[in-house]
Formats: C-alpha cells, structure tokens, sequence
C-alpha cells in the first residue's frame, strides 16, 4: 500500500507511465535481441551446412582438387588429389604447387599459367604431373581466380583428371590410322610423311633418298596351297626379316597385298640403295617355317631414287613400281633401278593390255598348231596349240610380250579359256573328218590352274565341242606342280577322272619337282628345248636329256622333246628312249588350215 501511494502523489502518474514504458523498452529490446539473435544463428547454421556441402562436394570429386594461396602455396586437397599424386594432404600442404609439375614442361611453365590466370581469371589445359613415385602422368587441369570483396586475388582453386586413358587411346587410334592391322608396318599415309619429310632434308643437304617397291614372287601359290592364315603368317615373318636387315633410319611399310615400300633417307650414292636391296633379296631366300613346313620365297625390287626419278613422293613411287615390274621381267629374284626407258616400257605394257583386251573381244586372236611326231616310226601324235596375235601396228606379237601381261591382269583366265575352246572345237573337227588318234596339246597357265572352276572349264569345253577327252593334254610348268601338291594332285585327279592327259611343260628349267611326280598323274615329260638345240655335241645337254627320259620311263611317262631341228637331234633322242618331238625338223607351227591341209589332205577337208 505504502509503494502505491508514490504514485499517488504529485508526478506519480508520470512515473508509472515512464515506469511502464521502460519495461516496455527493455522487454522489446530484450526480444529483438533474441530475434537478432536467432537470425544470426540460424544464418550461421546455413553458412555451416553450406560450407559442409561445398566441403563435401569438394572431398568428393572424382577430380583431384587443390586450394592455393597468391604464391602458390597449397592450403587445402581433396581425396582425389590423394588417389591421383600418391600424396597425403599432410604431404601436400603447406608446400609450393610447383613440386607436382613434371620435368617434361619448361621452367616458365607454372609462370605462364599464372599469368594466364591473372589476365583472364582462368587457365584450362593439358601438363604432365609427377606422382610420388616418381612417374609422370598426363592430366587436363582447369586453374581458377578467387578474388575477394575487392577484387583482389586472394587464393587460386586448381582442379585435374588423369587422362592417361584417354592418351592411349588417342595413341592407338593414331598408329591404326597410321599401321598396317596385319604387320603392324606403317601405311602408305605414314611412309609418305615420312618421305615428304626425308625429301625436304635431302634437298637440303644435298643427298639421295631411295624407295624400294618390293614384290614377293609367287605368294598366290602360298594362299592358293596352304591357305590365307599361312599366307598372313609368311607375311608377318617377312616384315620381320626386312626391320632385321634395315638402318635405324629406313623406314618399311605394306602397301598391301605382298607388296613392301622401304624409304632408305640420306643415302650418298645410289650403291647404298643397291647394296641394301641385295641385303633383302638375301633375307627373302632364307626358309620360312610355317606351320610345320619349310618355304622357300624369293621377292622382286624397284628402285627410285630421288632426284633422279622424281622431286615427289607420287612419282618416286609410280617409278618403283615400274622398276619392280621390270625385275619380275627380268626373271625375278632380284633388283632392278628406274629409267625413263621403263617407264616407256611401262605405258607400252598398258597400251598392249588394252588392245588385247580388245582383241579377245574382237575375235582378233588366232591358234597356230606345231605337229608332234613319233621318233621311231614319224607318225603323227598331236599337235600343239600354240596362240598368235597379229597386231595391226605391232605386226605379229610373240605370246611372250603378251602372255605374262595377260597373267598380271588377270585376262589370263578369259584368254585362257578361249584357247582352251578353240583347240577344242578344232581338234574335234579333224576328229570327225578321220584325223582320229593325235591328242591336241594346251598350255595352262599358273594362274589358270590355280582357279577353283578350272575342272569346270575344261569340261565345259570338252562337252560343248564333241571331242573325246582322251585327245585333250593339258601342258602345266613345274612352277604349277610345286603351287600346293595336295591341291595339285586334286585337280589333276578330276581332270584324269574326266580322261585328259597331263603333261610337264619344260621340264628340268624350273623347280625340283621330283619328290612330287611319283604321285600325281602325269603322263608325259617335255624337255625343254634348251637342253635339245645343242645335242648331241654338248656333253651336258646329252645327260639331262638322257636323264628326263629314263626319269619319265621309270614313272612309267613318255618323253618328248620340244624345238627338234636337226636329224642329228633326232636320232640322239630316239636312241635315248624319247618317244615324240616336236620342232621344224617335223613342221612349223601351222594355221587351222594349213595344218588341215598337211595331215588331212584337201579331199578330207570339211
């Protein structure tokens, strides 16, 4: 009561109000200030859990992550950093970034990027980075300013992944652009970079580059006989060989196929490039082992050189080819250089490609028939179908200068064939007009042996000209005998099966077929007409001629001689045991009709 009275006196309602008010004051005060308080916590809580995010996004990045202040002194590093340098945080803190950048950049490196930062506020490429342990990897780092309120740098953030993966792949994807899948050689894009490249140095330095085209002779027969996985693997041996016998400097490729480019850079004459062919040509002959049998290869080589064949890598290589061409003209098995004169020869090859693929087109084409006889009583046996071109500008052509262009092009097996039909069709038209017994003789080419539907060729040509099988022979070269016995000895078998005989065309000139002969069926061994133009006075002819006879007798064949001129020849062969021949003693070859009019005589003629 006494406390109630204060306000009761004078200024007593004045007090109370500023009394109340006061409270008033200091309980508003009071919660705004727990308000503001709140406020601040709660902004404090955010910050908090924000920052544990962006720590725990940072901490958990698959990218290595590194905070570092202006002088590059790391500060912070993420799990990733850890697992990617092989340093610990505790490792890594605390020392200059500048300890991760490999040996590999330049001192001003780590500068120049700063720099790049500082201008642009960031910095994105690829360096080398050295982990612990010493071995350096590729990484793409991405370097970012932070700047503070103003606008000062205060720190640097770098963040990088390994792209180790990635390089590799890039690398292999490069050396299959740049390689053969088979030998792992470079291609023709990487030798011409490489040969580009050898050029510009040697007209520099005033010195010779040389490319070697090179062909492996007969490979076909490899494939055709043992298959493509053994051909493949003849293949790989061979690029092996040609590194062996290489400089550190030359450069081989495949071209494709059995084909081989060898760049030989700063040569100083053009022995140098001889030389090293003759070096492979060696490598070449060694035997393969494969697949548990011996081969035996030999290969052909053109050599350009530059500047003397050409300012270019095109023209260098246009004129290898030719140059290897001409040493598989040559008789293979060895080198030959380029020269204006094959490249003439080389278009004059074309030239003749053409007009006789006209020319089989046409009808152009014509078969002469050289008669073979028998030694002991002159009768005739058969004959021989021998072809002829008359080329309207080139006069008559030798199958010679036509023949292996019509192998190489692959118009061998039409031509073929063609001869194949018309010695046929003629044959069996003297076989109706009385001629009965004499077998007409066909030359097979290696590569028409080699076809799958040859059986079906001949038999095809037998059937649709009416003449007995019996007076077919077909004349295949050792070369064709030693292709692949097994498939050899398969078709000769359909085609002794069909009743056609077989016979060895110049025989003892090519391969040594001799552990083959007893097992297929073949009926008759030709000599060659090298071995007959100097009987009987050269003592060495006489023994290989003797030597093919009792060969053929004693595998139960007859022999006969080819390019017989002479009577003395004649009678040296008949004493011998030689059964036929065939040559200008007995007859030119003859045209159909010529020869119909000999043997036949006009009144016989149809």
């Amino acid at each position: 009561m006494v406390a109630l009275s204060v306000f009761d006196g004078p200024g007593g309602r004045e007090l109370l109000d500023a009394l109340i008010l006061a409270g008033y004051l200091i309980a508003t005060g009071y919660a705004l200030v727990l308000f503001i308080a709140y406020r601040l916590h709660r902004r404090r809580q955010a910050a908090e859990a924000r920052l544990r995010l962006v720590y725990a996004s940072f901490e958990s990045s698959l990218q290595g992550a590194m905070i570092c202040d202006t002088a590059g002194a790391i500060q912070e590093v993420n799990a990733a950093f850890e697992r990617l340098t092989g340093y610990a945080r505790s490792e890594a803190v605390g020392r200059n970034l500048r300890f991760l950048a490999s040996t590999r950049h330049d001192p001003e490196f780590i500068e120049r990027v700063f720099d790049s930062v500082t201008e642009r506020d960031y910095w994105e490429g690829e360096m080398w980075h050295a982990r612990k342990g010493g071995e350096l990897h590729p990484v793409q780092m991405t370097v970012s300013a932070v700047r503070d309120g103003g606008g000062r740098i205060a720190n640097y953030a770098a963040s990088f992944v390994d792209i180790t993966e990635r390089k590799l792949a890039e690398q292999r994807i490069r050396h299959l652009a740049l390689h053969d899948i088979l030998t792992d050689l470079p291609n023709r894009k990487l030798l011409r970079e490489r040969a580009e490249a050898a050029i510009a140095r040697a007209q520099r330095d005033r010195r010779l580059v040389a490319l070697l085209f090179l062909d492996l002779d007969r490979f076909k027969n490899v494939n055709d006989s043992l298959g493509h996985t053994a051909g493949d693997q003849l293949l790989r041996q061979c690029a092996a060989r040609l590194l062996g016998v290489l400089r550190a400097a030359d450069l081989v490729g495949r071209q494709g196929g059995d084909e081989f480019v060898v760049l030989l850079p700063d040569l100083v004459k053009a022995e140098d490039a001889a030389r090293i062919a003759g070096t492979m040509i060696e490598a070449v002959r060694r035997p393969f082992a494969i697949g548990g049998r011996e081969l035996r290869l030999t290969c052909s080589i053109g050599i350009s050189l530059y500047p003397q064949s050409g300012a270019d890598f095109d023209v260098l290589m246009q004129n290898a080819d030719t140059a290897m061409y001409a040493a598989k003209s040559g008789g293979r098995d060895c080198y030959r250089f380029h020269s204006g004169d094959m490249t003439r020869r080389a278009s004059e090859r074309l030239e003749i490609e053409s007009e006789l693929r006209q020319a089989l087109e046409s009808g152009a084409l014509s078969l002469a028939y050289q008669a073979q006889h028998g030694l002991r009583d002159g009768e005739l046996v058969g004959m021989e179908a021998l072809l002829r071109w008359q080329h309207p500008r080139r006069g008559a052509l030798s199958p010679m200068s036509f023949v292996p262009i019509a192998e190489d092009s692959g118009l061998i097996l039409p031509l073929g064939e063609w001869v194949l039909r018309e010695a046929c069709a003629a044959r069996a038209s003297w076989f109706a007009h009385g001629l009965r017994d004499a077998r007409v003789a066909v030359n097979v080419s290696a590569p028409q042996f080699r076809e799958p539907g040859f059986v079906g060729v001949v038999e095809r040509a037998i059937a649709d000209s009416g003449l007995p099988a019996k007076l077919l022979e077909l004349e295949v070269t050792e070369s064709v005998i030693i292709a692949g016995v097994d498939q050899v000895s398969a078709t000769l078998a359909e085609l002794a099966r069909l009743g056609v005989r077989i016979s060895i065309d110049d025989f003892g000139t090519g391969y040594s077929s001799l552990a083959y002969l007893k097992r297929l069926p073949v009926d008759k061994l030709k000599i060659d007409r090298s071995f007959v133009m100097e009987l009987p006075d050269d003592p060495d002819s006489c023994a290989i001629a003797a030597a093919v006879v009792g060969l053929a007798h004693s595998l139960q064949m007859r022999a006969i001689a080819e390019g017989v001129e002479t009577e003395r020849q004649a009678r040296y062969l008949q004493a011998c045991g030689c059964e036929e021949a065939q040559g200008y003693l007995f007859s030119k070859p003859l045209d159909a009709g010529a020869f119909q009019a000999r043997y036949l005589g006009p009144a016989r003629g149809p």
